[in-house]
């Protein structure tokens, strides 16, 4: 469609041309008139029509989100009132449970922490190497950790078969409390 005026294409349902301002001769509404309503009676009707139409469908989305959230939770097992902390993971009583089977019966920690300390140390010692001083004490700090290290690996063989069987065992663990638990 063009405009009478200037000749520019205008849309169809366009009521005034946007480059020279004449009005277009436009029905704007579609719908036919009826005759026994007034003309405020038609709009109101239209209107409640529209804002219907609008709230219903908002009504049913919130009502299908508190539903779906907000559900019977006696049978949820992730509740908080249901979760049990398992290192940095929280965990349902039954997943703590299977988890706790997974992890080894002996407690390392204290090997292992002090085993850390100990490598800390040789990572920020200084060691003068003109310094036979230096060195020596260098040197009984890394005898000390070998043995160390040594001693919590001949525990760990003794109590479990082998240095990867624990390894495994770990890894088992790690990976089922990132699949089956929530991270702190």
């Amino acid at each position: 469609m063009y405009c009478k005026q200037c000749g520019k294409q205008i849309s169809e349902d366009a009521v005034v041309c946007l480059k020279c301002g004449t009005k277009n001769d436009v029905k704007i509404s579609t719908k036919p008139i009826d005759p026994s309503m007034s003309q405020r009676e038609q709009i109101k009707k239209t209107g409640f029509r529209s804002i219907i139409s609008v709230v219903i469908p908002i009504i049913i989305i919130i009502g299908i989100a508190v539903f779906t959230n907000f559900g019977d939770k006696s049978e949820d097992t992730n509740s908080d009132s249901n979760l049990t902390s398992v290192g940095d993971y929280y965990c349902s009583d039954e997943d703590a449970t299977y988890a706790d089977t997974l992890f080894t019966n002996f407690d390392y920690t204290n090997d292992i922490v002090e085993l850390d300390a100990l490598w800390y140390e040789l990572e920020n010692m200084y060691v003068d190497e003109y310094s036979q001083e230096s060195i020596d004490a260098y040197n009984i700090k890394v005898d000390t950790y070998n043995e160390k290290s040594d001693a919590l690996d001949a525990r760990i063989i003794a109590s479990e078969g082998s240095i990867e069987e624990h390894d495994n065992k770990i890894d088992e663990y790690n990976n089922y409390l990132e699949t089956n638990c929530d991270k702190e």
